[in-house]
């Protein structure tokens, strides 16, 4: 079930939205055909071929972060919607410890400036989620900090 709805929010972006790559990351700018309401974000996809670390989509929107693992093997699934434990690491910097919501096994926070000011410079970046069973997810940076740059400017307009 959390697969089709994962097609579905995404289907309507890959039709109907315009796609900018940097390198590891896209930015998506989609125009609704009714209300011309822009909405803008930036995805990542870090697909695992380890157990250790889970396969996961890291989205950047205006206004908030969401990551969607999607593993075969996802430890998130006993956990109740709420807040969460996450902790993340980027490069050699000291971990930094925050509470996000899940809802329905997606991960989301309105914390995006903060996290992108630990993350922009950066060349690895894990995070790790839960605390009574944990998934560690890790994301390529390659492209982010222009990505990033193209996203705050079409969220500005």
């Amino acid at each position: 079930m959390k697969k089709i709805m994962l097609c579905l929010l995404l289907f309507p972006l890959f039709v109907f939205a315009k796609e900018i790559k940097y390198k590891e990351w896209s930015v998506r700018i989609n125009t609704d055909p009714i209300t011309d309401e822009k909405k803008v974000s930036m995805t990542s996809v870090y697909v695992s071929d380890s157990t250790s670390i889970s396969s996961a989509f890291f989205t950047v929107g205006c206004d908030l972060v969401v990551i969607t693992p999607f593993s075969v093997d996802n430890n998130l699934k006993g956990y109740e919607d709420g807040l969460i434990k996450v902790i993340f690491r980027a490069d050699k910097k000291a971990p930094v410890e925050m509470e996000w919501e899940i809802k329905n096994g997606v991960l989301i926070t309105n914390q995006k400036d903060f996290l992108n000011k630990e993350i922009q410079d950066a060349k690895k970046f894990i995070i790790r989620v839960g605390s009574k069973s944990t998934v560690d997810l890790k994301f390529p940076l390659a492209g982010y900090k222009k990505a990033y740059e193209n996203l705050e400017k079409e969220c500005s307009n």
